[in-house]
């Protein structure tokens, strides 16, 4: 566990500012989306704002369905078990 740096002596206000915060991020990541889709939607490959510069890009992205290919090839669900990594996690939840 990582040593804290900052002692904390009012925990409900810490979680408060944090959904705030969230709040926050998401609203933003609507308007970047909604924006992002106008852009898009103008059919320009660049726009140049007055501080930056929008460029939209093309490309294609492989993936590779690993379930699909487990079933089809029979792996059984020892095989699965063998090859498969269980990573401990630590991360905040505010509703």
């Amino acid at each position: 566990m990582k040593p804290k740096l900052v002692e904390v002596t009012n925990l409900v206000s810490v979680v408060d500012e944090l959904g705030s915060i969230n709040e926050t991020i998401s609203a933003l990541t609507e308007k970047a989306k909604m924006l992002k889709g106008v852009i898009i939607d103008s059919g320009a490959d660049s726009l140049a704002g007055d501080k930056y510069t929008a460029s939209v890009v093309h490309a294609d992205r492989n993936s590779t369905d690993w379930k699909s290919i487990c079933k089809k090839l029979k792996a059984s669900r020892q095989m699965i078990t063998a090859n498969t990594v269980m990573k401990h996690v630590v991360s905040v939840r505010v509703s």
